[in-house]
């Protein structure tokens, strides 16, 4: 456990002196928070040389807040890329399955006049059964069609039943 302290604090340093450098950049190519310095000033109580110190540490501090929140800012973006990600993904599947019912409901739809046509009542009787159900009147229209061609009574009255169930 003692080995991840070290390593941690030993992180840091490396950050720290990262920081400390960056200020010393600043300062030696003239660089200075008019804010900062102001403040300094103030808290120095007119000590040039405490000013300087003073503006060293609030620009460090201020460098590691500006991280920080850049660092929070770079987070929710990611979180609402990955929410925005998470509902079109979700938006994609709810398409993909509407697609996929209709894929097989027309399937049903093409199987049930099908076997209408070649009088199959065991087929008919099956699709009625999976739960089929009449999407439209033209639909209705076409099976009543088919009923006007077929010679077995029990199919006409097991596809009229079905008709008469779905409100057609």
């Amino acid at each position: 456990m003692r080995f991840f302290t070290k390593n941690r604090s030993s992180k840091k340093r490396i950050i720290e002196e990262w920081v400390y450098e960056q200020v010393a950049d600043e300062l030696g190519n003239g660089e200075i928070r008019k804010g900062l310095w102001t403040k300094a000033r103030g808290l120095s109580e007119g000590d040039t040389n405490k000013c300087e110190s003073i503006y060293i540490q609030l620009r460090a501090e201020s460098i590691v807040d500006e991280a920080k929140v850049l660092n929070e800012a770079c987070e929710l973006v990611a979180r609402n890329e990955a929410k925005r990600a998470a509902k079109s993904a979700t938006e994609q599947q709810v398409q993909a399955s509407k697609a996929e019912k209709e894929q097989v409901s027309d399937a049903w739809e093409s199987q049930l006049l099908l076997s209408i046509h070649n009088e199959d009542y065991d087929k008919v009787h099956g699709v009625m059964r999976s739960g089929v159900t009449i999407p439209n009147e033209e639909f209705a229209e076409k099976c009543r069609f088919l009923l006007t061609k077929c010679k077995s009574q029990d199919l006409v009255n097991l596809v009229t039943f079905f008709l008469k169930q779905s409100n057609y």
